[in-house]
Formats: structure tokens, C-alpha cells, sequence
């Protein structure tokens, strides 16, 4: 990720270390060329066989995530004293599960990163994440003063293989996907002032897993979109894939 600054311009690297387990190399001893290091209190040991499938269990419980048409716009909102701009995150979600799973709302977070902003002093503006399931789309039925009107929408049954949302979160049985919107409070004067110069950002969405030390998540690029039909709209950025 480039960070480029009045003077210089930096480059730096960016790596996950939950991906475990690692296999180092050893110096070869007892004819052992290769092990997976084991943390153990306050020293590190050689992992067993049954530490190692302990991980895989775990890991087989985590569900993948995939963004689909993700969309950060950033609009005004507000008047008078109470004018603003407030970032909106939409997107659908689709989630890959081989293994029930349970994501509780109250964990779930959503983070807009920018090289600029990562060297300000001032925190990322944080997000109220919400899911919903779809809702299929309805021909129109019939018109009035206010011309067509379309049914009260209805949400797509509810697959007992699938995902469920509900008040406490997100209920995993099998693979699906559901509507993602998410929208911050209104943003301080750096980051309004700089919003609209920069030319991508990088979500982050992630969704710890009930009982369990790991969580769901997922990255994506959103790269700039010039002349948004959006009036009101200071800036929105996309998906390039």
C-alpha cells in the first residue's frame, strides 16, 4: 500500500496471521527438518497431532465471505447546524458454510480504510452494520393519484439450509446470502474535508463466530466512480471486479 506524503512517498506491506497453522524450518536434528510451532503459556513447543486437527475443526466452522456489488457513497446530510457528510456501505453478502455457525450482531464491524487516513490522528469513522434477507422483486399491480404502486414487499421464504437473520444476528446452516447497508456517523472535519480526494478506499467487514476465537470476513478495493447520479452524493466509490 502506497502512503504518500508531503516530502516522501512510503511503501509498505500488509499481512494476516490467522491463517495458522505455519510450518517453519528447523535445523535438522533427529532427521526433523520441518515443524509447526506451538504456543504453550510462555514458551513454544512443537505442535501434536491432535493440536493440528484441532484447527482444522475450527477452521471448518468459519464460514467465507464474498462482497457482491459493493457500493461506499458519500453524501451530505443534514442542514444548518446539523449539516454534514455520513458514509453509506451497501452490498451483498454471500456466505459459503460447510458448518452451522452463529454471528452475533453486536460483533459485527465495518471498516473504511485509506492511506490517508490510516496516518491521521484521528480514529476511522465506525459504522451501524445491518443485514436483511432479500426481497424478491414484484410487477406492478395497479395505479392510483400517485401513479403505479407495487406490493407490500415480501421476503423469500426461508430455507432451513440457508442463512437466517435475526434480531441477535445472523444464523449460519448452509450457504447463502443476504443484503448488507451500513452508515456512519457524520464525519470530522479532516476526514470531511478530505473524502472527496480520495481515490480508493478498502472495506472491511468481519462477523466473529459464536464460541469460537475466530471470525468470518472479508476485504475489497473500491476504487472512485466520477459523475454520480446522486445529487446529493460528494463521492462514491466501486468494485472493479
Amino acid at each position: 500500500m502506497w502512503s504518500r506524503q508531503r516530502t516522501a512517498s512510503s511503501l509498505s506491506s500488509r499481512f494476516e496471521t490467522d491463517r495458522s497453522p505455519y510450518v517453519v524450518k528447523t535445523n535438522g536434528k533427529d532427521g526433523v527438518n520441518r515443524e509447526v510451532p506451538w504456543r504453550n503459556g510462555t514458551k513454544t513447543d512443537t505442535a501434536t497431532r491432535a493440536q493440528l486437527l484441532s484447527i482444522l475443526v475450527e477452521n471448518a466452522t468459519v464460514p467465507e465471505f464474498e462482497l457482491i456489488n459493493p457500493k461506499l457513497t458519500a453524501s451530505e446530510s443534514g442542514a444548518g447546524a446539523d449539516a454534514g457528510i455520513v458514509l453509506l456501505f451497501t452490498a451483498e453478502l454471500f456466505i459459503s458454510a460447510t458448518a452451522r455457525a452463529m454471528l452475533p450482531k453486536h460483533r459485527w464491524s465495518l471498516t473504511v480504510i485509506s492511506p490517508e487516513w490510516d496516518d491521521a490522528s484521528t480514529p476511522l469513522p465506525r459504522f451501524d452494520l445491518t443485514a436483511l434477507p432479500h426481497t424478491p422483486n414484484r410487477p406492478l399491480i395497479g395505479r392510483d393519484a400517485n401513479g403505479p404502486f407495487l406490493p407490500p414487499p415480501e421476503p423469500e421464504p426461508e430455507s432451513p439450509q440457508g442463512v437466517l437473520v435475526r434480531k441477535a444476528g445472523i444464523y449460519v446452516n448452509g450457504s447463502g446470502s443476504v443484503k448488507l447497508s451500513g452508515r456512519c456517523e457524520p464525519l470530522n472535519g479532516f476526514h470531511a474535508q478530505t473524502v472527496e480526494e480520495q481515490a480508493e478506499f478498502e472495506v472491511a467487514v468481519e462477523m466473529p463466530v459464536d464460541r469460537l476465537a475466530r471470525a468470518a470476513s472479508c476485504r475489497q478495493r473500491l476504487t472512485h466512480v466520477p459523475n454520480s447520479r446522486n445529487r446529493r452524493a460528494v463521492g462514491e466509490w466501486r468494485s472493479t471486479r
